[in-house]
């Protein structure tokens, strides 16, 4: 709007974005969350991609953060889930999370966390142990 009165008002229309603007895929943008959160770890990250469990599982998850991608490292991303205990309410809250979020939030990022870490443990095992008979 860019006149206004009483009983009328004066539209200008224009066009928001020009034919070069980027939009991210949402799938682009959970892989970079994801890493993200294995890379950096922070109150934001963890808060991004909890919000993109949503749409895809933990397992999904965690395939889009190994996508294309030699560097991202699933132990890395368990420590990460691992540290969100120590983050304080006030750096979640300072995002808008209410107290129950935030409990929400570290019951599933340790859930996550705890689920993985069996996962890699198992890539561990060694299977001639099994062999014993």
């Amino acid at each position: 709007m860019v006149d206004v009165g009483p009983l009328e008002a004066r539209l200008l229309d224009t066009d928001p974005v020009g034919d070069d603007a980027c939009v991210v895929d949402l799938e682009d943008l959970v892989v970079m969350k994801v890493r993200a959160l294995g890379d950096r770890g922070l109150p934001r990250d963890v808060i991004d991609v909890h919000a993109a469990c949503r749409h895809y599982s933990v397992i999904e998850l965690e395939q889009l953060g190994l996508r294309d991608e030699a560097e991202f490292d699933l132990a890395e991303l368990r420590e990460r889930l691992e540290s969100v205990v120590w983050v304080s309410d006030e750096e979640f809250a300072a995002y808008g999370l209410g107290q129950e979020e935030i409990v929400e939030l570290r019951r599933w990022a340790l859930d996550w966390e705890s689920d993985l870490g069996l996962r890699l443990a198992e890539e561990y095992d060694d299977p001639e142990d099994d062999d014993t008979e």
